[in-house]
């Protein structure tokens, strides 16, 4: 069974972040989901930061991908994705940068494939806790692209050929996660709701 990651762009103090300038929340929905027209020209501003990185966070899971990046998955073919160019529109501008949209789709997420585990405290001394563990998608809906987004989740999904070719660049700002390894909070509050305290008991016979 193929395995997928969640592409996580961290984003430290000293690195550059940016904000889109005046979108609606639905309009940046679309630019993720690479729903917008190609010709349109997303403006951005700097929020903080100057370190510079192949891979940059905006805001809402949005990222900024180099020449470099753009290239490496042209020469791969890698498919599900396309690029936006971007308007820097204070003193901070960046060549060769470029606003990623995903064009790559795939099924909901079916709570009831995660499994509830007792997962180890992320401090030395705390607690381990219980979670529901795996986020799985409905793969009848997969288009097979290398990048997506699930149906009902906003984050970015790679397959193994997309993340080879990331961890081979050895970027610091960016981290492949399992599916296996994520935590689906939507299933503990599917399966573990708490009950109704307003509900009336039943009369004692």
């Amino acid at each position: 069974m193929e395995k997928f990651y969640k592409l996580c762009v961290l984003s430290g103090k000293d690195d550059l972040f940016f904000k889109l300038d005046n979108y609606s929340y639905e309009f940046i929905k679309s630019i993720l989901r690479g729903r917008v027209q190609n010709d349109v020209l997303i403006k951005i501003k700097k929020e903080r930061g100057k370190n510079k990185h192949d891979f940059l966070l905006l805001e809402r899971s949005l990222v900024l991908l180099s020449d470099r990046i753009i290239e490496l998955f042209k020469e791969n073919n890698i498919l599900g994705w396309k690029k936006y160019s971007v308007e820097f529109v204070d003193q901070e501008v960046l060549t060769s940068y470029y606003l990623l949209g995903v064009k790559g789709v795939a099924g909901e997420i079916i709570n009831s494939k995660s499994e509830k585990k007792l997962v180890p405290p992320r401090v030395q001394g705390g607690n381990s806790m219980e979670k529901y563990m795996g986020l799985y998608f409905n793969m009848n809906k997969w288009d097979l692209s290398d990048i997506f987004i699930p149906e009902n989740y906003d984050a970015i999904f790679v397959n193994e050929k997309v993340k080879q070719l990331i961890e081979v660049m050895n970027l610091p700002n960016v981290k492949l996660i399992s599916q296996d390894d994520l935590e689906n909070i939507n299933a503990r509050a599917e399966f573990e709701r708490r009950p109704n305290v307003n509900k009336i008991p039943p009369p004692k016979i």
